[in-house]
C-alpha cells in the first residue's frame, strides 16, 4: 500500500520516471520487479572502523593549498554551495542533480542538524574552495560523508583524498568510531581513495527504474 500511495502521489504531481533504491538481496529485488521496476545502476555503503588506529598517515599538503573548515565559511558560505553545485553535477548516477537555488541549499544542506561544521575541510588554493568533503555526525560516534568532491581543473593532485583524510583523523581524535560513506559502483576514483583510507563494503544497493502511470 506504501508503494501504490507513493506512485499516485508522484503521478499526481507529474513526474514521468520513477525511481527507487533496493538493497541487494533476492527478496528486495523480486519484489521491485513485481512492481514493474528494472534493474540500473548499483552503489556500495562502505565502513571504516576509527577504533583500531589503522588510518593511513596524513600526506604533506601541497604548497599554495591550505585546509579549511567549514566554520570558517559561516559568514559566506556561498563559495562551498558553488564548489557542490560544480561537483555534484559530475557524480555518476542514473539521476542528473542540479544545485541551482542557493537559500534552498543554505536551508537543507548548510542548516541540516547532522552537518559537522569542524569537521566538513575543504581544500583553498588562491583563496577558494577547490576539493571538499562533508561530514555528518550523529553525536554518539559515527560520521557519514555526504558528498566528497573536486573542481575539475584541480582534479588529479590527490586534493579529495588530503581534505577526506583530515577530517577523519580529525574524526577520530573528536571520539568517533565508526566512518560510513556510499559510493556509485562505477565511481572508480572515489572508490580508489576509500580503498586506501581502508573502508571496506558492508552492504550494496541498486538503482530500479520504471515509467510513471
Amino acid at each position: 500500500m506504501l508503494v501504490r500511495a507513493a506512485e499516485e502521489h508522484l503521478n499526481a504531481v507529474g513526474a514521468t520516471t520513477l525511481y527507487t533504491w533496493v538493497l541487494d538481496e533476492p527478496a528486495n529485488r523480486a519484489f521491485a520487479e513485481r512492481n514493474g521496476f528494472t534493474e540500473g545502476r548499483p552503489a556500495h555503503f562502505l565502513r571504516l572502523d576509527l577504533a583500531d588506529g589503522t588510518l593511513p598517515p596524513v600526506p604533506e599538503t601541497p604548497r599554495g593549498v591550505e585546509l579549511r573548515t567549514a566554520a570558517d565559511f559561516a559568514d559566506d558560505p556561498r563559495p562551498l554551495f558553488e564548489l557542490e553545485a560544480a561537483t555534484v553535477a559530475d557524480e555518476p548516477g542514473m539521476v542528473p542533480i542540479e544545485l541551482t537555488d542557493y537559500d534552498a541549499w543554505l536551508e537543507q544542506n548548510w542548516r541540516h542538524p547532522l552537518l559537522n561544521h569542524e569537521l566538513t575541510t575543504a581544500a583553498v588554493v588562491d583563496g577558494r574552495p577547490v576539493a571538499f568533503t562533508v561530514a555528518y555526525t550523529d553525536g554518539g560516534g559515527r560520521y557519514v560523508t555526504a558528498m566528497t568532491g573536486t573542481l575539475r581543473t584541480h582534479r588529479g593532485r590527490g586534493l579529495a583524498k588530503l581534505a577526506k583524510i583530515h577530517s577523519l583523523h580529525r574524526a577520530r581524535a573528536a571520539g568517533v568510531t565508526e566512518a560510513f560513506t556510499g559510493n556509485d559502483a562505477g565511481n572508480d576514483p572515489m572508490i580508489a581513495v576509500n580503498k586506501w583510507l581502508g573502508y571496506e563494503i558492508c552492504a550494496t544497493e541498486v538503482r530500479y527504474v520504471r515509467p510513471a502511470g
